[in-house]
């Protein structure tokens, strides 16, 4: 073990004695479900499919860790600091994840189903081939971030900002205009004058006529 990373057995005894230190640990496929770790911090750690499932990491930091594959499904992760963690492959149905920090983020082929993601931060991370269907997006900055191939079934975007979703596969999502796309043709596309990109060939439904009439315009 290399100076100044804890091991498994190490972290466990730190845990029991009320510690919330633990940056640079190293807790490769450990068994962590359910444990409270509010507030925690694991800078740089490395918890390459681990089993976080049901854990509380409600205000963790997690910067420039690992956490490739784990297993947050359920997880409280509200408030997170999660900016340059590598999460690619990572199973975070159902967890919380609202006004969590996830700048430059690796979540290439993250499943998202059903999470809520209100009001996170996600400039610049990379979704591509992510599973976001029947996330909750409301509120999110999704500045710069890459959506190509993911999928945003029946995702909530309402009051999303900076949203291009143009390679992203849409059904039945909620735009951030309150608009519904139940179906679309992402081949080509145009933006559109409320800062997303609007596909042609699309099916919508409860859209603005004035918004309609400015595409048929366009």
């Amino acid at each position: 073990m290399e100076k100044n990373k804890i091991c498994r057995d190490e972290f466990f005894r730190l845990y029991a004695a009320g510690e919330k230190n633990f940056g640079m640990a190293q807790l490769e496929g450990s068994n962590l479900r359910g444990l409270h770790l509010e507030g925690a911090s694991f800078y740089r750690a490395n918890l390459k499919g681990a089993d976080l499932r049901e854990a509380n990491l409600k205000g963790a930091i997690f910067y420039d860790a690992i956490l490739t594959g784990a297993d947050l499904r359920s997880a409280n992760l509200e408030g997170a600091q999660l900016d340059y963690v590598k999460m690619g492959n990572a199973n975070l149905s159902d967890a919380n994840l609202s006004g969590a920090e996830l700048d430059s983020t690796d979540l290439e082929g993250t499943n998202f189903s059903g999470a809520n993601l209100y009001g996170a931060d996600l400039y610049a991370a990379t979704l591509k081939n992510a599973n976001l269907s029947g996330a909750n997006l409301v509120g999110a900055n999704l500045e710069s971030a890459g959506f190509d191939g993911a999928d945003l079934t029946y995702t909530n975007l309402i009051g999303a900002i900076n949203v291009d979703i143009d390679d992203a596969i849409i059904q039945n999502t909620i735009m951030p205009d309150g608009s519904t796309v139940v179906g679309s043709d992402m081949d080509e596309s145009r933006t559109s004058s409320i800062g997303w990109k609007y596909p042609r060939n699309l099916y919508l439904c409860d859209l603005d006529i004035a918004v309609l009439n400015d595409l048929r315009n366009r």
